[in-house]
């Protein structure tokens, strides 16, 4: 095994029993997928939407269900939507269409959190993944197991303070941002507000490219192609002095052997320490 994977409620914290799978080449997701499905087929018999949060959830979701459809282990509920996004820790880092559609801030009823649950429970499993490492398959399900049922114990304890904390600092939060909206529509064309309104409505129900409304409009930076044909149209000094793109890939070319140089030194130093201290030790 390379690691392990499990689904968990992103609301509550909780583990879903039967989803934990072990990776046993990197993080495919065949793996992904079994953990998936068997989480949202336990105890969601009148669930008709699920929204399911993935660190690659952009690229996951797309053959999704052709993987379901085509695969003899994998079965999902029958008529349940499934929505899919990505927490807001992994989405800053992704291109920027993928950040209306896959935002939680864009999806209806999943709530003003980051959606990371996971990333916290992993934290624990630290603790004991070192002695886990060295367990045999059954010893090490049944630890894990054991950690997970704890887990599951503290949240469900925890569950009502918990709640009543979240709630109040929402009603506090979302007395301010309808005091804030409320200003900001004030002094709007009352037009344009229900023109956005409805757009909003509307995307909400398309979902996909049609979320690419709430993208910012402005001109996007030339690609680096463009740049380089823009430099080679310049026209030639009547000096003979070098040219724009000559110059600049002479400057990058000196940057790299800089770096080339400080990266062999740098090589060297480390293998000279390593000399000393085994000459050290033989001393």
């Amino acid at each position: 095994s390379t690691g392990i994977s499990a689904t968990a409620c992103a609301l509550h914290g909780c583990f879903v029993p039967h989803s934990m799978v072990d990776f046993q080449k990197g993080e495919r997701y065949m793996n992904t997928d079994y953990s998936i499905c068997n989480a949202l087929g336990y105890h969601s018999e009148s669930i008709t939407k699920a929204l399911v949060i993935y660190d690659v959830g952009c690229q996951w979701s797309v053959n999704f269900r052709s993987r379901v459809e085509n695969s003899p282990s994998l079965l999902l509920p029958p008529a349940l939507e499934i929505v899919p996004a990505v927490g807001k820790f992994h989405l800053a880092a992704y291109k920027l269409s993928c950040f209306p559609r896959y935002s939680l801030n864009f999806i209806k009823g999943a709530g003003h959190l980051d959606r990371e649950i996971l990333e916290t429970l992993w934290a624990p499993f630290h603790k004991i993944s070192p002695t886990a490492r060295f367990m045999t398959q059954a010893h090490r399900q049944e630890v894990y197991d054991d950690h997970m049922r704890d887990s599951n114990w503290k949240k469900l304890v925890g569950m009502v303070p918990s709640s009543l904390k979240k709630y109040k600092n929402s009603s506090r939060c979302l007395e301010e941002m309808n005091q804030a909206y409320e200003q900001l529509t004030a002094v709007l064309d009352p037009d344009k507000v229900a023109q956005w309104e409805l757009d909003a409505l509307r995307a909400e129900a398309d979902r996909g490219e049609a979320l690419d409304i709430y993208l910012l409009k402005g001109d996007k930076a030339p690609t680096f192609h463009e740049v380089w044909l823009q430099l080679t149209k310049n026209p030639k000094s009547p000096s003979g002095n070098v040219g724009s793109v000559a110059w600049l890939a002479e400057g990058i070319g000196i940057e790299d052997s800089q770096e080339l140089q400080i990266g062999q030194a740098n090589d060297c130093l480390d293998q000279l320490r390593m000399d000393l201290g085994n000459r050290a030790m033989l001393y």
